[in-house]
């Protein structure tokens, strides 16, 4: 008997998805948990839920026992704990907020949490916890120390600084370090002597490269491991679910000289886990076409457990040695639907833009697109503007590729991934060589046969919509734009955003001072040259680029009598195409695709 036949990938095969993330191994290797994470239609939510031994329960954040017995793991403001004998797991305690981070006492006697931005020692036994340091609050990073004391990161105002504390039941909170930049992770050595961190001392700063640090307790003193490493540690490879947002892992295996600090790293379009030992030189472990994006690596053996993705799977949990040998998956929780659908492998595509720079993009075909005919293109331009697209399944890109559509998605100058001189290219000169490499991009896929060089459409988020704004402005050449939670007046949204150091950094200067920049940047001062049919969508609990933003540039359209449309989304926020629920999803899905439809 034949194959059957697959199908298109349509709308609801994006609740079948399932996004898995947080690996954790058992100190002996043998046991491994992580989350699941999927869209619930019936309870119209996102939902996540921790997964050991084919057992899952409503959670995120597991934790093993350091003698494996058991697995901690949180469920909004509680925390649980689970052995495999139970019948049920054990509520420990509440904390009275979502719990953000979650840790093991060494000795197993206890956790401690961070909940609403403070410490929390959690008994092993159900009963109250304890509030810690009530003089230390917007605490985001947590680690057990040996001694019975937990270090605790305490980022300042708008990221420009962190410090490290360390904290005890019964003493003041001691300061460790305080650091010029933000601190996205920290690791402790076994023996407590030292300190691992991931940060950069460079203020806000936010396309700089990101590295692994050492503050040796005894002598006070900081070394980065990886100087002169043009990477940027603890990145990984963007997409349209959450996984990469979250601060990255940073775990410490050994002591001495065969201690090793295990990360993340972008390269280019992919990202990996690497290593690097207390004298440097650090070292990729995984290579390839592939988004590594999470890891754990177990204590007391030589496992590593790694959810991995690429362009044709949204990611499965890996297994192999310390040295990346002997991988083999040991989940399968998207192979069902991907069993029945065709999808569209990432084709590189060779981009030269005018000063001689290529950068990487990538095309998707329509995976029914016949011989002869011709399909429209589809821009698709990345937020942040540092974020990163590449080699990672894309939901959003597959299944408009299904609808016929050619999607081309690039990593323009500003793009994280490529050495910080290129991500920090565009400071003070957004629209300048972003725009120049995207519109290279766009030349090259319309040079290709298969592409109908007459029917393009533009369409992006945050950043990525204000650059679209900002393309529709400069040619008529596009059919259609659509945007999300975009930008038009920079000046208003510095005044009601809540990061005004990010526009400081990215501008070299507030409004007043540079009023020019801002005012140059900001596509509603070009609504006289937008002629193409533009569709915004924006989430109007947005505190980043807060709706007003698409409302100035929708007004001002219609003034003129041009095509221009705004759907509003009640009840999200700014990562509304990460975090939003299946309603609202299908609400700016239907007229994303209505649009494109009507003008493409």
């Amino acid at each position: 008997m034949g194959q059957t036949a697959r199908r298109p990938l349509v709308n609801a095969d994006l609740l079948r998805m399932r996004w898995l993330d947080q690996p954790r191994l058992s100190a002996d290797g043998r046991r491994l948990a992580y989350t699941e994470t999927w869209l619930d239609d019936a309870r119209d939510e996102q939902r996540t839920a921790v997964v050991v031994d084919g057992r899952q329960q409503d959670g995120q954040l597991p934790a093993w026992a350091p003698d494996g017995s058991a697995l901690a793991y949180a469920s909004g403001e509680a925390i649980f704990r689970w052995t495999a004998d139970a019948a049920a797991p054990v509520r420990l305690a509440g904390l009275g907020a979502p719990v953000e981070a979650l840790v093991w006492s060494p000795g197993g006697d206890g956790l401690a949490a961070l909940a609403g931005g403070r410490l929390w020692r959690v008994p092993a036994q159900p009963g109250p916890a304890v509030a810690l340091a009530p003089t230390l609050t917007a605490l985001t990073g947590l680690v057990a120390l040996g001694d019975g004391s937990w270090c605790v990161v305490q980022p300042a105002a708008g990221g420009a600084s962190s410090a490290l504390w360390r904290v005890r039941a019964d003493a003041a909170p001691e300061p460790l370090l305080h650091f010029g930049g933000p601190i996205r992770a920290v690791a402790a050595a076994p023996d407590v002597s030292a300190l691992a961190f991931i940060a950069h001392a460079q203020g806000v700063a936010p396309g700089a490269n990101f590295g692994v640090h050492v503050l040796d307790l005894r002598a006070g003193q900081v070394r980065e491991l990886t100087a002169g490493w043009d990477h940027c540690v603890g990145l990984s490879t963007r997409s349209d679910d959450l996984r990469g947002i979250a601060p990255p892992e940073l775990v410490w295996v050994g002591a001495g000289d065969a201690a090793r600090l295990y990360f993340l790293f972008a390269d280019g379009g992919a990202s990996h886990v690497a290593r690097v030992g207390l004298s440097g030189r650090p070292q990729p472990i995984s290579s390839g076409l592939s988004a590594s994006l999470a890891f754990d690596v177990a204590a007391g053996a030589d496992v590593l457990a790694v959810v991995v993705a690429t362009a044709l799977d949204p990611g499965e949990v890996v297994l192999c040695d310390r040295d990346g040998a002997g991988a083999r998956r040991v989940t399968a929780a998207n192979a069902g639907w991907r069993a029945e659908v065709t999808l569209s492998a990432h084709q590189p595509l060779e981009v030269v833009a005018g000063d001689g720079t290529r950068p990487q993009a990538w095309l998707l075909r329509p995976p029914h697109l016949r011989p002869g005919e011709r399909a429209p293109l589809l821009v698709e331009i990345h937020g942040g503007p540092h974020y990163a697209l590449g080699e990672r399944f894309s939901f959003e890109f597959q299944r408009l590729a299904a609808r016929g559509y050619a999607v081309l998605f690039t990593n323009p100058r500003g793009s994280q991934g490529y050495g910080e001189d290129y991500a920090t290219a565009i400071r003070g000169a957004w629209g300048g060589l972003d725009a120049q490499d995207v519109l290279a991009a766009i030349e090259a896929a319309c040079a290709l046969p298969w592409i109908d060089a007459g029917r393009v459409a533009l369409t992006g988020v945050s950043y990525g919509a204000w650059l679209t704004h900002v393309l529709i402005g400069r040619s008529d050449r596009f059919r259609a734009a659509v945007t999300e939670n975009g930008l038009s007046d920079l000046r208003l949204n510095f005044a009601s955003t809540q990061n005004q150091a990010f526009w400081v950094w990215e501008m070299r200067g507030t409004p007043d001072e540079v009023p020019e920049r801002y005012a140059a940047l900001s596509p509603v001062a070009r609504a006289d040259d937008i002629h193409t049919p533009l569709l915004m969508i924006h989430a109007e609990q947005d505190v980043n680029c807060v709706i007003a933003q698409s409302e100035v540039l929708h007004e001002a359209l219609r003034a003129r009598g041009r095509t221009s449309a705004l759907v509003r989304i009640p009840g999200e926020g700014h990562l509304m195409n990460l975090l939003g629920t299946p309603r609202h999803r299908a609400q700016r899905t239907e007229a994303l695709d209505a649009w494109l439809a009507r003008h493409l």
